[in-house]
């Protein structure tokens, strides 16, 4: 490192030093101003999405219907309970008391 290189360093510190700030406030200052950009830069992103835009265009996919048809028949198949009974009947005889009547 050079002389200048070593004296700008002792400045910078000397500076940092007399502001009160070391490495561990810089670092937290640094993620502190990352978060709020951050989230400003979500936040704005969600905002200029069209949502429906976004679900239209999923639901008309190949992928995106058959998820949704497994989702609903699963919800259905855990929501519906169907019994059948079945009863064998001569149909003949059926018949044939009906004319009687």
């Amino acid at each position: 490192m050079r002389a200048e290189e070593i004296a700008v360093r002792q400045e910078v510190r000397q500076m940092l030093s007399e502001a009160g700030l070391n490495r561990n406030t810089l670092r937290e200052m640094t993620q502190q101003i990352l978060r709020e950009e951050i989230k400003k830069q979500v936040k704005y992103a969600v905002e200029h999405i069209n949502v429906n835009d976004v679900v239209r265009y999923e639901l008309t996919s190949y992928e995106g219907r058959s998820a949704l048809k497994n989702a609903i028949s699963s919800e259905v198949c855990n929501m519906v309970k169907i019994n059948v009974d079945v009863t064998a009947f001569d149909a003949r005889k059926q018949n044939d008391e009906g004319a009687e009547k």
